[in-house]
C-alpha cells in the first residue's frame, strides 16, 4: 500500500499536534516495512524525518506563508496523489485536500475547541477551521480523534456512525521513563516539596487549557 501523509502543518514550535505528526511518523517507521510512506514536508522541517527507513519516501515542498500553505494542502495533494500513485492519504491535521477521487482519506482531529470554544480564537481562524472541520467529516472515509473525548464531542456536533470515527491515542515517546536522579533534580530546581500535591503541565499556554 502506497501512504501519502502531510506533515507540511508543522508550526516553528514543535508542541501538541506537532508532537503527534513527527511521533506517528518516527513510530510507522520502525515498526512498518511493508507499505510505502509518502511524507510531504516543507523544506525548512526536513531534518525531522532524517534517517527513515527505505519504505519511507520525503518529498519537499517550498517554505510557504501560512494562507499560501493552506492554499497547497487543499490543492496540491490531487497531484502528488496521480504522480506517486497513491492508495491512502492522511491528513493528521484537520484540513482535508480536495478533488482526492479515488484514494482512501484518513482526517485526525485532535479537538473540537473551534466549535465548543469559539471565544478564544480570532474570527478568521475560527471561522476557517469550523469549515474545514465540517467538510472533513462529509468527505473523509475514516476519522481519527486522538481522545475519547475528542470522539465524544465529535458524535455530538456532527452524529457521526461508527464505522467511520474511532479514538486513536497518542504514543509514548522512549525518552519518558523513570529516572530517579533527574527526578530529585528536578524537585530541586523547581523548588517543589515532594511530599506535596502538584500539578505538572507540559503543553502550551493557551488559555482554553483551563488552567489553574
Amino acid at each position: 500500500m502506497r501512504i501519502g501523509f502531510d506533515a507540511t502543518c508543522l508550526p516553528p514550535f514543535i508542541a501538541g499536534a506537532g508532537r503527534y505528526i513527527c511521533g506517528l511518523v518516527s513510530g510507522l517507521s520502525a515498526e512498518d516495512r511493508s507499505n510505502e510512506y509518502y511524507i510531504i514536508s516543507k523544506k525548512q522541517d526536513r531534518h525531522l524525518f532524517a534517517d527513515l527507513p527505505e519504505n519511507f519516501h520525503l518529498i519537499e515542498v517550498p517554505n510557504l506563508s501560512r494562507p499560501l500553505r493552506v492554499g497547497w494542502q487543499l490543492s496540491a495533494p490531487r497531484s502528488l496523489s496521480t504522480k506517486h500513485k497513491l492508495d491512502v492519504w492522511h491528513a493528521p491535521h484537520y484540513t482535508l485536500p480536495r478533488g482526492m477521487q479515488g484514494i482512501y482519506s484518513v482526517v485526525t482531529f485532535h479537538d473540537m475547541t473551534f466549535f465548543l470554544y469559539p471565544h478564544f480564537y480570532n474570527p478568521a481562524k475560527r471561522l476557517f477551521f469550523q469549515r474545514m472541520i465540517r467538510d472533513a467529516t462529509n468527505r473523509a472515509d475514516a476519522i481519527v480523534a486522538v481522545s475519547k473525548t475528542t470522539e465524544n464531542d465529535i458524535r455530538h456536533l456532527f452524529g457521526q456512525s461508527t464505522h467511520k470515527l474511532t479514538h486513536v491515542y497518542s504514543g509514548i515517546n522512549g525518552h519518558f521513563k523513570p529516572d530517579s536522579h533527574h527526578r530529585r533534580t528536578a524537585f530541586e530546581q523547581f523548588r517543589i516539596n515532594k511530599d506535596e500535591k502538584f500539578i505538572l503541565f507540559v503543553g502550551t499556554f493557551e488559555k482554553r487549557k483551563n488552567l489553574p
